[in-house]
């Protein structure tokens, strides 16, 4: 579960990152300014290229976990009704 946790954790500061130096740029009034602004795109868009991958291993967790999750479930119940039955 902590894989789990700080891989939505990263990809949540990803985007809290980039939100925030796109707020903080200044206003573009020159070509300079429009040149610094497509860095800044061009850093972001390498920044997040990671995000589908690191969401997919997310989603292959929490499918592990819940598989994990449903066959305790299941073995637990298939002990009580032997129990059950024995008793």
């Amino acid at each position: 579960m902590p894989a789990l946790c700080a891989a939505l954790l990263q990809v949540r500061d990803w985007y809290v990152d980039s939100f925030k130096e796109l707020r903080e740029f200044p206003t573009i009034t020159n070509a300079q300014d429009e040149a610094n602004f497509t860095m800044l795109l061009r850093s972001i868009y390498r920044r997040h290229a990671n995000v589908v991958p690191v969401m997919a291993k997310v989603r292959a967790l929490a499918l592990a976990c819940m598989c994990m999750w449903v066959c305790v479930r299941a073995c637990e119940r298939a002990c009580l009704s032997t129990a059950a039955r024995a008793a």
